[in-house]
């Protein structure tokens, strides 16, 4: 056994902490075992830098119990996820992933933070319960707690050896959003827009991209005719021919156009944020005009012409293929699922040619 430490009360006794600095500033804490050899010469055995599994490392040194203080939480655990996994996410998966792990921390955290192995299933259960009025947002939770749980694996950080207690429990059923904006409806809203967002419905309906992916289009991504996309959630890389009414919209914003196609007043780009902001209020502004339509204007949202230009190139082509290409899907399975709702219409009999009769 160890002296007892004067600082870092934290540490249990025969297990020293060293901070050493780092050339950008910051500074680094290793952990090390000392004991005594049967000579009396003090020896010292490095446990590393991560606190937990040294202190883990400690105890079957000493052939001791865990201290309470070192036992993993799921708080513990979060903050490290926090710290050096959602930094290196695009911005907006970071976002909704720190709702999400503000949810489960309310719910696995608190005054009585759980300890990750008494985490158990019917823990999980309660957690869906608990959830139940925002059932698709409580999948996406637990998909994170799963994610989290994956990094503190012996594969990862080495927190625990066993697998995580929300497998094999069934998820909230989930509905693809069906919603197809109809031409008349995209006419009502488009006569209600100003110039910038009907140039922005416009190219968001020809080339059938996600909104983040149509604002973020600089100048420089247009060259000889051809407009180059890398989408933000994929990372797959489009080229699209400019062409036709396409060629029409993108010559004139780019008499404007600084850096970005589209921008705000101040000529900076457009955020996802402000642009729902203003497509909400061209929608308000039409249900004004056309309050009989109210219910169906009220359902439209700026994102729904991703999955009209889809639906239409399918229409048009009658093949999934060239509208999962034109949506840069890497699966048909998810243009067909989510983003192809409506089928071309059934011919009646009488408009067919019927068979001879005998």
């Amino acid at each position: 056994m160890g002296r007892k430490h004067s600082k870092n009360h934290n540490l249990p006794n025969g297990m020293r902490a060293r901070i050493r600095p780092r050339a950008d500033g910051t500074s680094v804490t290793y952990y090390f075992y000392e004991k005594r050899t049967d000579s009396g010469k003090r020896q010292e055995i490095s446990l590393g830098k991560d606190y937990i599994i040294a202190v883990q490392r400690w105890a079957e040194l000493e052939k001791a119990k865990i201290p309470q203080s070192a036992v993993p939480t799921f708080p513990l655990v979060a903050a490290r996820y926090q710290n050096e996994i959602m930094p290196s996410k695009k911005a907006k998966t970071a976002r909704e992933n720190q709702y999400q792990l503000n949810k489960l921390l309310a719910f696995f955290g608190g005054d009585n933070p759980a300890p990750l192995d008494q985490i158990q299933p019917e823990h999980i259960k309660a957690y869906f319960e608990w959830r139940k009025s925002a059932p698709v947002a409580a999948n996406r939770e637990i998909a994170l707690f799963n994610h989290i749980w994956t990094c503190c694996s012996p594969a990862n950080w080495n927190y625990i050896n066993q697998p995580s207690p929300a497998q094999g429990i069934m998820r909230n059923p989930e509905t693809p959003r069906e919603i197809y904006l109809e031409d008349y409806l995209y006419d009502i809203l488009y006569e209600s827009a100003d110039q910038t967002m009907k140039d922005a419905m416009d190219i968001a309906y020809f080339i059938g991209q996600r909104p983040a992916d149509i604002l973020k289009i600089q100048v420089h991504h247009i060259r000889d005719d051809i407009l180059s996309i890398k989408q933000n959630k994929t990372n797959v890389r489009l080229r699209f021919h400019i062409s036709g009414h396409l060629k029409t919209i993108i010559d004139r914003c780019l008499v404007h156009a600084k850096v970005y196609l589209l921008s705000n007043s101040r000529g900076g780009a457009l955020t996802v944020n402000a642009m729902e902001k203003r497509f909400a209020k061209i929608r308000q502004k039409a249900i004004a005009q056309y309050p009989e339509l109210e219910q169906e204007l009220k359902e439209c949202q700026f994102r729904d012409l991703r999955a009209k230009s889809g639906t239409d190139v399918y229409l048009s082509a009658e093949s999934v293929e060239v509208a999962q290409r034109q949506l840069g899907h890497t699966d048909g399975k998810i243009t067909r699922r989510v983003y192809i709702r409506r089928e071309a219409p059934i011919k009646p009999l009488d408009s067919l040619n019927k068979p001879s009769k005998k």
